[in-house]
């Protein structure tokens, strides 16, 4: 089976859980370290799935890999490849396909539900161990010091139907985190 190819762009955002599932599971993954110099691949063919993590930065940002991510998530999409993309890996994905990504002048309060995916839950999950449903909401706060110089405070919370032994709802998560970003 092919492998799933995972973008990471900081050293401090893993894959975590993603790997040690796809561990688990017996499937094949490689992991691209950008901020190691790995190369992006150029072409999604070869895997059987794209996950592209998280990092401080922006899909804004002039850094030398995004046209080459861009590219490739519309190649994983073009030949029928599983994406999944988070936190900055959503942003890369949202601009590949169209949207604008921008700094909002406003605070940020959202809630969704999650939609799954069924044909990608083998890649990305066990959906006898996983939840149905997830609900959540978020608040973040920016606020922009110099053009180059913010700081960052977010909540997330997020409700589960299913997802724990027995059958059972999992327990609610509940985030906050900071961050102070300095851009040069």
């Amino acid at each position: 089976m092919k492998p799933i190819a995972i973008v990471q762009h900081e050293a401090d955002v893993a894959p975590g859980n993603l790997e040690q599932h796809l561990q688990a599971r017996g499937r094949s993954y490689i992991i691209k370290r950008l901020f190691d110099g790995d190369a992006m691949p150029g072409s999604a063919q070869p895997y059987a799935g794209i996950c592209s993590l998280g990092g401080s930065m922006s899909v804004n940002d002039q850094l030398p890999w995004i046209e080459a991510e861009l590219a490739l998530l519309r190649d994983a999409d073009a030949c029928g490849v599983p994406i999944i993309g988070h936190c900055l890996g959503g942003q890369v994905l949202a601009r590949a396909f169209g949207a604008v990504v921008d700094r909002s002048p406003h605070v940020e309060i959202g809630w969704s539900r999650l939609q799954i995916d069924d044909a990608a839950f083998p890649l990305f999950a066990d959906p006898a161990r996983s939840a149905r449903q997830a609900s959540g909401w978020g608040l973040g706060l920016n606020w922009y010091l110099t053009s180059n110089f913010k700081l960052v405070a977010n909540y997330t919370q997020t409700t589960f139907e299913g997802g724990a032994a027995g059958g059972l709802d999992r327990e609610d998560e509940q985030a906050f985190f900071s961050r102070a970003q300095l851009s040069f």
